[in-house]
């Protein structure tokens, strides 16, 4: 009897435990951000990149189906904000979300640069960040994944400076993408406030 109550409480344990996950698991679903589906892969891809001639990152989520099917699917990029990074977009519930959209999601990453191609940098290695998003990162994702590969199937959106990036670039997005939705993208600085050293040029 003694050697059943063992057996007994090693299954209440092991219940337990399982409760306990199973609650965690809840927690995060019900966080803010989340909308209770399952959360789809992101792999992270490092590349070389001509336009800064240094190996960058960025995380792609596949849809559903994608692995199952041949279909050619649009693209979505986000920019990410001042003091952040492309890893943001996993933890405020884009993996599930995507669960609704038959479309690619790439998230890049550009460290503080605005977006833009600066006219020097601090380390000698080109700061064309502009073209990095849209000549390699661009190019990567059209070459290895199954996109619809041309300014039709391509919308980019950013919050706060990863808004005010693609707009800067002015009317040449529309070469690019065909959708640039923006949160927060406001910055304004006072004239002759940026060092004509550091003026940015667009890409192309």
């Amino acid at each position: 009897m003694f050697r059943n109550s063992g057996w007994l409480s090693i299954i209440l344990i092991v219940v337990a435990l399982g409760c306990g996950n199973n609650s965690r698991v809840q927690e995060e679903l019900d966080a803010i951000g989340h909308i209770g589906l399952w959360t789809l892969p992101t792999t992270e891809v490092i590349f070389y990149s001509e336009a800064v001639q240094r190996d960058m990152a960025i995380n792609v989520m596949l849809p559903r189906g994608y692995e199952e099917s041949n279909a050619r699917y649009p693209v979505l990029y986000f920019c990410h904000g001042l003091t952040s990074n492309y890893q943001e977009f996993k933890y405020i519930g884009v993996p599930e979300y995507l669960n609704n959209y038959d479309m690619i999601v790439v998230t890049v990453d550009v460290g503080n640069s605005w977006y833009v191609n600066w006219a020097e940098s601090a380390d000698g290695k080109p700061y064309n960040f502009a073209d990095h998003i849209t000549q390699d990162i661009i190019g990567y994702v059209d070459s290895h994944f199954r996109t619809v590969a041309d300014r039709r199937g391509r919308a980019i959106n950013g919050i706060s400076m990863g808004g005010f990036g693609p707009c800067r670039w002015d009317c040449l997005i529309l070469n690019y993408f065909a959708r640039l939705p923006v949160q927060a993208a406001l910055w304004v600085m006072p004239p002759g406030s940026v060092p004509a050293s550091r003026k940015v040029n667009l890409p192309g």
